[in-house]
Parts: structure tokens; C-alpha cells; sequence
């Protein structure tokens, strides 16, 4: 992984958060400028479709966005699968943690007085 997609890997979060914020400021202002104006002039529709091609873009953009952690998980999750599947050793280590989570939890255990 280079450094050019660390950055972006990291930035995703804030992509996403400037476009939801950019479709929230540009509702509220549509919202206003709705209430406001009683004469629909050319430059109100040019201004309403303007907008409105903002949402069609930029929303969908928010949506499909990968966060930072579903993209970590997006890169990260396969190469791991592909490793273990690839590895004979790697396939054992579960057993072998197992066993050894089994044999420690058995040492600790208290024993019986009688």
C-alpha cells in the first residue's frame, strides 16, 4: 500500500462527512430561499435545478462511500483470508491456539479439596 492510498484510506470519513454537510447546508438553504421567494423567476430555476444536480451527485456519493474502517476491512480482510487459505501453517495455528487456551484455562482452574 503506498502512501497516495493511506491518505485517501484515511481521508474517506471526511469526504463523506463534507458531502452530507454540503447536502444538509444546500436543503436548508433551498428550504429558505423557497419560502422567500413568491415570484419563480428563470434565475430561481436555474438556482433549484443547480441544486438539485448537487443532491443527484453528491448524495449518492455520501452513500456509497466506504467509511475508513469498511474500507481497512474492504483491503485488509481478503488478503488475511487469502493468506490462511494459501498457508498449510497457517491453517493449523487455530487448532494449535485452541489447544493451547484449553491447557492454560485447565492449569489455572482451581483444585478440589477433598
Amino acid at each position: 500500500m503506498t502512501m497516495w492510498d493511506m491518505y485517501w484510506l484515511v481521508k474517506l470519513d471526511d469526504i463523506r462527512g463534507a458531502m452530507i454537510a454540503i447536502t444538509i447546508v444546500g436543503a436548508i438553504a433551498l428550504s429558505f430561499a423557497d419560502c422567500f421567494v413568491f415570484d419563480i423567476t428563470p434565475q430561481f430555476k436555474k438556482t433549484w435545478f443547480m441544486v438539485l444536480a448537487m443532491w443527484v451527485i453528491v448524495l449518492p456519493v455520501a452513500i456509497l462511500l466506504p467509511s475508513t474502517k469498511q474500507m481497512a476491512a474492504i483491503i485488509i480482510v481478503p488478503k488475511i483470508a487469502n493468506a490462511i487459505n494459501e498457508n498449510e501453517q497457517l491453517k493449523k495455528l487455530p487448532s494449535k491456539i485452541v489447544d493451547l487456551a484449553d491447557s492454560w484455562i485447565t492449569e489455572l482452574k482451581p483444585k478440589e479439596n477433598k
